[in-house]
């Protein structure tokens, strides 16, 4: 298997070094880099440049930068002051970046209803109230549905978190399908198509204000402490979470490293934390699988074009005969670039295989 950064980064420590308190401060540098989402060719290209130091100076890392919690720190906090690209999405957001992307995307989505209801098309352009409430109330639904997929995969695994999703879409559409329907029955009254771009200035103005009136959330996060995870249960806990946010592990994996954990702490009477170091330590340390992502961009690209050919079956339903003359141009645009990419995907797929 191809070495992951963590095992690069400590051959080179070693080989440089050969001192184990310069190996604990690359580790520690490393996962706190790591607990504060830098990707990992920024958190490998950082920490080469001090093992090249070390080795060129003869000195060792704590006496070149410090103490290694504090050096990553203020490298991150360096890097978010200037604006580098070198972080990973945020998989859990704060509640104001949370509500600011919700009130955007709402207004985003209000403006692409208006510029649609500018096209051609036999049904009024006149709509009850309701309707011009659905943009956000489906972008809400969709960063729910995200974050359900985002804490079922921490928590259970990918495949846990597929059904869950699928429960979570099966529930919150024909949900938000009624009570659309139903305030239609409840207010009458309708509204033309410019109505959206006041719901979408409305919006904007309210994620405007969010984003200046709500406290930002704290940025840097230290590593846990290890007295977190004297208990083993903690420790299996959190160490199923990293393999599971990894991407790269499947799911029979990590419960395959689960069960050797337990075995060897069991033959060896020894805590978990005693035996393996820092649950994220030795998480970072297992090598991925090759196969696993392709796998997944594949099975999350073919189930788009699942979504797209249902689209398509509407448009063979639908009695909007004038929209069809905009609608079929952008389904067979959309359907070619599924298509291309559910191929591409594929073709990653079975070259990881082979690899």
């Amino acid at each position: 298997m191809t070495p992951n950064p963590y095992q690069r980064l400590t051959a080179a420590i070693d080989q440089a070094s050969g001192r184990p308190q310069d190996r604990d401060w690359i580790e520690s540098a490393l996962i706190t880099l790591v607990a504060n989402k830098v990707r990992d060719q920024t958190s490998e290209g950082a920490l080469q440049k001090v093992i090249r130091q070390v080795e060129e100076s003869g000195q060792s890392t704590q006496d070149l930068y410090g103490d290694p919690r504090k050096w990553a720190l203020e490298k991150t906090e360096s890097w978010r002051q200037a604006g580098q690209d070198v972080f990973e999405a945020e998989e859990n957001w704060s509640l104001k970046e949370t509500l600011v992307s919700s009130l955007f995307g709402g207004a985003f989505l209000s403006f692409l209803f208006w510029l649609i209801g500018l096209l051609p098309s036999d049904r009024p352009s006149d709509q009850p109230l309701g309707f011009y409430f659905l943009p956000p109330v489906l972008v809400v639904s969709t960063l729910a549905v995200g974050r359900v997929f985002q804490g079922a995969q921490k928590k259970w695994g990918f495949a846990a978190a597929c059904l869950a999703t699928g429960l979570s879409t099966i529930v919150c559409a024909p949900t938000i399908a009624f009570v659309l329907f139903a305030s239609y029955e409840i207010y009458t009254q309708t509204y033309p198509n410019w109505f959206h771009l006041l719901v979408a200035l409305g919006l904007a103005a309210l994620g405007t204000a969010a984003g200046f009136l709500l406290p930002s959330p704290r940025q840097e996060k230290d590593l846990d402490e290890e007295e977190n995870y004297q208990e083993d249960a903690a420790w299996l806990a959190r160490f199923k979470q990293e393999l599971y946010a990894r991407g790269d592990i499947s799911d029979a994996r990590v419960r395959e490293e689960s069960t050797r954990v337990e075995e060897h702490a069991s033959q060896s009477g020894r805590s978990y934390l005693k035996e393996f170091g820092h649950p994220l330590t030795y998480a970072l340390a297992l090598s991925g699988q090759k196969k696993v992502q392709p796998y997944r961009l594949y099975l999350q690209s073919f189930m788009m074009l699942v979504i797209i050919g249902y689209w398509g079956f509407g448009l063979y339903s639908n009695t909007d005969q004038t929209s069809l003359l905009w609608r079929i141009p952008l389904f067979i645009i959309i359907l070619i670039y599924g298509l291309l990419s559910t191929r591409k995907h594929y073709r990653a797929y079975q070259q990881a295989r082979q690899g």
